[in-house]
């Protein structure tokens, strides 16, 4: 019997090791696969005139199933975007990277971008790119993942965003007054029908304004006594903030939601922060 017992433990401890070197193995593996997601945020800023774009992305875990970016339509439009895929395991990661790779700079790549009967570049309205997003999910992918999604095709000269909101949170925009306004009804996700309306809102962003783009793993976040940060606490946090900028604003963000959550995200943090430059004052 103690031979047996001996063999039994040996045995286990066999088992225990390679449950242990597969752990370890699967670690590497996801650290690896954290840092080329990482590395889809090929920039994360850009000076665009009188517009800076920042970004933020904090995966939950090694991989997460949040995106964020923007790239250049013509010299005086660029593509903007958030969006986030449901779960967050390897599933996501994929279907992010893929998503990511479909909205690159690349123009032969873009499928945001088309070329049009003179041989120019010009791009899909909003609306009909969520279309064919969403024709792209139930047809061609058919998975039972969905993702939800802002874009936005920005106007460097006049400040007017062509914008369509598919079950992301909000976007608020923060006037320079600092008055806040949150935009969008809501909308459908991306790849839960067929048939999804999805509608095509233009506000504006003048001089001073700026808009926070934010997934609801920010808005959604909850204090250890399960109180959420919501949209009023992201507002608040806004209005005491006025004078941070850039990716100063979003770092101060992220370090307010760990101290909100006790340190405890369960959900993949990312943003996009969308700013124009203030007119100088004139001296009278």
């Amino acid at each position: 019997m103690e031979e047996k017992l001996r063999a039994t433990n040996n045995h286990l401890q066999s088992v225990v090791d390679q449950l242990r070197d597969a752990q370890a193995a699967m670690d590497r593996d996801l650290c690896d696969a954290r840092a080329l997601q990482q590395r889809l945020l090929r920039e994360r800023s850009g000076q665009f005139g009188d517009f800076h774009i920042s970004l933020l992305l904090r995966p939950a875990g090694h991989i997460g199933g949040d995106m964020v970016g923007f790239f250049p339509i013509n010299g005086q439009r660029i593509g903007i975007y958030a969006l986030d895929v449901s779960g967050h395991g390897v599933t996501a990661a994929l279907l992010t990277a893929r998503l990511a790779a479909q909205l690159s700079d690349s123009t032969d790549q873009n499928i945001a971008l088309k070329t049009t009967d003179l041989g120019l570049y010009d791009a899909r309205s909003p609306r009909e790119l969520l279309h064919v997003l969403n024709a792209q999910m139930l047809d061609e992918l058919r998975t039972d993942a969905y993702y939800t999604m802002v874009y936005a095709d920005l106007d460097l000269v006049g400040g007017e965003l062509r914008l369509v909101q598919a079950g992301h949170p909000h976007p608020v925009i923060q006037r320079a007054t600092g008055e806040i306004e949150w935009i969008g009804a809501g909308g459908l996700p991306v790849g839960v029908m067929k048939d999804a309306v999805f509608e095509e809102l233009v506000p504006q962003l003048g001089p001073g304004d700026r808009m926070l783009i934010a997934s609801d793993g920010i808005t959604e976040c909850e204090t250890p006594q399960g109180e959420a940060l919501g949209d009023d606490g992201l507002a608040g946090f806004l209005r005491g903030n006025t004078r941070l900028e850039g990716g100063a604003l979003l770092e101060a963000l992220s370090l307010h939601l760990t101290e909100f959550t006790g340190g405890k995200h369960v959900d993949d943090m990312s943003a996009v922060l969308i700013e124009r430059t203030a007119r100088p004052e004139v001296a009278p």
